[in-house]
This record gives C-alpha cells, structure tokens and sequence, in this order.
C-alpha cells in the first residue's frame, strides 16, 4: 500500500515542485511548473541516501497546465488528473474521482528549469522526498 502511495504522490508531487515559491517571482515560478516531469529518485531513510527509480514501471510523470491544472501518468492505480493550489512552498492538491480520501500535499525544497526536489506528504505524514527532471 505505501509503494502505490509513494508513486501517487510522485506524480502530484511534480505537479507542486515548480509552483511553489512566493519568495520568488510568482509569475516566474508559474512558468516553471508547466509542463512534464518525471520523478527520478526518491529518499530511502533505511539507507540514508537518494536511491534512482531504475525501473520504468516506477517513473511517474505528472504534466502541470496553466490555470492550475495537472495529470498524472504511470501510477499502480492508473492516470489521474485535479487541480493544485499553491501558498508559498505548499502544494496541496485535489484529485478528481481519487480511490480514496487521501490529503496529499507537497513542500518545495528547491526548483529550477531543468529540476525540482521536494517532499510528499499524506495525510500531513511524511511519505517521502522525491527528485523530478523536466521532459518539456
């Protein structure tokens, strides 16, 4: 249950890693988030260290669109799409028709053009911290 969750909350993590930031310019932070992310690494606490998703079937891909809007591919439990909500470096999200009644929310750690890195909350519970790279 916590490997489907973890890559759920990858991909809508993605959608919060580049819209999350009112220390910078709001307008530049927005331009950043759109468009394809696709989760990289994820933190592994037992390790203590940043270990890579080597395996295709575990890269999630979360796409970020103007208005607010983003969708999730690749997830154990299929595709899925919402809306997200930015407040300094928060995400929270909300999934349409969701299995189910799951609160995920993000924190931005860091954002650029070409990456992000944050960390996937559930239930207000840490999940785990996700790296993304951008495709488009």
């Amino acid at each position: 249950m916590k490997r489907l969750f973890r890559f759920v909350c990858i991909a809508v993590a993605a959608i919060t890693v580049i819209s999350c930031s009112k220390d910078k310019n709001d307008e530049g932070i927005s331009n950043l988030l759109v468009g394809a992310w696709e989760s990289t690494h994820y933190y592994d606490s037992e390790y203590g260290k940043m270990i890579e998703i080597e395996d295709e079937a575990d890269i999630v891909v979360v796409k970020f669109f103007n208005g607010g809007t983003f969708y999730i591919e690749n997830t154990y439990l299929g595709d899925y799409y919402g809306t997200y909500n930015l407040d300094g470096r928060t995400i929270t999200t909300d999934i349409e028709d969701f299995v189910e009644d799951v609160d995920i929310s993000f924190y931005v750690w860091g954002v650029n053009s070409d990456s992000a890195y944050l960390t996937v909350k559930i239930n207000g519970e840490l999940l785990e911290d996700v790296m993304f790279n951008k495709k488009w």
